[in-house]
């Protein structure tokens, strides 16, 4: 029930992000590559007859999942500063194969003269690995 509801939640607010994004569209609001805050977002909703990746015993559910992407832009003078987000999180209805896979990142970009530019760049991604693959394969637990 927590589940549905969560779902429920999730599947509300993302409907309500692409309405204000296709308001944005017909205002003729245009997105440039210049300082400020930029979103996007996929939605998917779908069916998976095994999830569990295997070839007996197999376990289906519906899922839904959502990607969440956030850049923030900034410039002083020639120098740029670029912060991202990217999110993935998958809900199933049927099983508990849920997720949430985030990755940051920041990039600096800076003109010190004519002849020397510094770039710097960081990033985290903090992932779970999908059924089948990763780290664990093969290994049996008792």
């Amino acid at each position: 029930m927590e589940k549905r509801k969560n779902l429920l939640v999730i599947s509300a607010l993302a409907g309500s992000l692409s309405l204000v994004s296709a308001a944005w569209a017909e205002e003729g609001v245009v997105v440039t590559d210049g300082p400020g805050f930029y979103a996007d977002m996929d939605v998917q909703l779908g069916y998976d007859d095994n999830v569990r990746r295997v070839h007996n015993n197999e376990k289906s559910s519906t899922f839904f999942k959502i990607r969440p992407a956030l850049q923030m832009i900034s410039a002083i003078g020639n120098d740029r500063y670029i912060l991202n987000y990217e999110g993935d999180y998958a809900l199933y209805d049927e099983s508990n194969e849920d997720y949430d896979d985030h990755f940051f990142q920041g990039r600096a970009y800076f003109d010190v003269n004519r002849k020397l530019d510094l770039n710097f760049e960081a990033g985290y991604r903090m992932a779970t690995d999908p059924r089948g693959r990763g780290r664990a394969i093969g290994l049996k637990t008792a």
